[in-house]
């Protein structure tokens, strides 16, 4: 989405304090519009130095949150439910989704993969994670890296 910023780009200063309101805003609602939250998150990085550039990605992330208002977490209740307290829902027939995403060298910039996982129960998004990997990608360890070993260690700790 942002490249390094080229020779020639104006740097904006007088508009950093309303950058950074901005930014805090987006990192706000990337909580219930997990879509964004890495748009959110690297135009971050630009937040003491922002230039026309950046202010150009912002309005667009701000276009596509006014075009899909309507959008976001909704949570559902179960269409199972235990009917006492004493009883134990471990039987009941919930369903637990995982899914995973690596782009796989996907930064020009520097050549490293963004991974990402979403864990849904009961089509509810119940835990999610986008991040950039530390490492460059090894074409020799392309099965054994990514967001699988993040997931399954994160999703230890869910109970159904």
């Amino acid at each position: 989405m942002i490249r390094r910023v080229a020779a020639g780009h104006e740097v904006k200063n007088d508009g950093a304090k309303e950058y950074r309101s901005v930014i805090g805003a987006l990192q706000h609602l990337s909580i219930t519009r997990p879509g964004i939250s890495f748009a959110a998150n690297k135009l971050a990085q630009f937040i003491n130095q922002p230039t026309d550039v950046h202010w150009q990605a912002l309005k667009r992330v701000l276009r596509y949150l006014k075009c899909t208002l309507s959008t976001g977490l909704f949570l559902r209740k179960s269409t199972t439910s235990c009917r006492t307290s004493s009883t134990s829902c471990s039987n009941s027939s919930s369903s637990l989704y995982a899914y995973t995403y690596t782009d796989w060298a996907g930064d020009t910039s520097d050549c490293k993969s963004t991974s990402a996982y979403f864990v849904y129960l009961n089509g509810n998004l119940i835990s999610w994670k986008c991040n950039k990997q530390k490492m460059l990608p090894d074409p020799q360890l392309k099965p054994n890296t990514g967001p699988l070993p993040v997931l399954r260690q994160n999703s230890l700790g869910l109970k159904i």
